[in-house]
């Protein structure tokens, strides 16, 4: 909805094998839609994109969240 109101284009790429995690799946899903809520609300006509996938990580097999947005950043003070 934030994405629509503010002329944003939300992608969505998922890993087609990305698998099953052991997590708190309420837990998870309001750090995406935070996280994505945020980047929408500071992006104008522009895109936002959340990228999931499944990788290997210091020897552990890890899901890694990707968003990023082309909206007003922060700035390299904060």
């Amino acid at each position: 909805a934030i994405a629509d109101a503010n002329g944003d284009v939300l992608e969505i790429e998922i890993e087609s094998e990305i698998g099953e995690a052991c997590t708190d799946e309420a837990r998870l899903r309001q750090a995406l839609v935070n996280v994505l809520g945020n980047a929408c609300k500071f992006t104008r006509g522009g895109r936002v994109s959340l990228e999931a996938r499944r990788r290997m990580r210091e020897g552990r097999d890890e899901l890694e969240f990707v968003i990023r947005d082309t909206g007003i950043g922060i700035p390299p003070a904060e």
